[in-house]
This record gives C-alpha cells, sequence and structure tokens, in this order.
C-alpha cells in the first residue's frame, strides 16, 4: 500500500466516524479535498463545490461546468443502493435543464480484505 492509499484510507475513517456524529463541516473538507484531486486527475478547470453556492445542493456536491459532469461524494455507511437511486433521480430532476451529461458517484467506502 502506497503513502496516497494510506491518507485515503486514514481520511475515509474520519469522514465516516464524523458522519455517525451527524457532523458535516468535515464532509464539505473532504468534498473540496476531492475536488483538488479530481482536477488534477480529470484536468477539471471549472470543477465547483456547490455548497459554497448553495448549501445542500440536490443529488450532487461538484460539478464541473465545461464538461457538465455533476459528482456525488458521499460516506455513507449503509444502504449504498438507495443512496445511488436516490441521487440519480435528484439529479435528473434538479440538473437535468442545466445540461448535465454525466452522474459520477465517489463512495467512500473502508473495504476489509
Amino acid at each position: 500500500m502506497n503513502e496516497i492509499e494510506l491518507y485515503l484510507f486514514a481520511y475515509n475513517d474520519k469522514i465516516k466516524k464524523e458522519g455517525i456524529l451527524n457532523k458535516h463541516d468535515k464532509k464539505i473538507d473532504a468534498e473540496d479535498f476531492f475536488l483538488r484531486i479530481f482536477k488534477k486527475v480529470y484536468n477539471f478547470h471549472k470543477l465547483n463545490n456547490l455548497n459554497y453556492e448553495k448549501p445542500n445542493a440536490p443529488g450532487i456536491d461538484l460539478f464541473e461546468d465545461i464538461k457538465k459532469i455533476g459528482i456525488q461524494i458521499t460516506a455513507i455507511q449503509s444502504n449504498e443502493i438507495k443512496k445511488i437511486s436516490e441521487t440519480k433521480r435528484l439529479t435528473l430532476s434538479n440538473w437535468k435543464e442545466k445540461g448535465i451529461k454525466e452522474l459520477w458517484i465517489f463512495l467512500l467506502l473502508k473495504l476489509t480484505i
């Protein structure tokens, strides 16, 4: 396991624990953290965290305005299928008119192998 993976696992654990305590400020930090990663990895020039424009935007957390990609970042504890279905429903009903072309759902999960 490399250093980046270790940091991601540690960060995921922290977000998960704070989610249990209903502390959402770290979730916004996580969105900003992954926003920076996605900008670099995918060369997204207009990727924005929607929580700064409209807290709890329906369906997605990040939106890339040029490529019209919406991204949901979630550290859910269970029922991933329900979360994915709800994210798709909310995204279609709230972002279709804004021209969204793709929806990415990024799940922060701890896997035990």
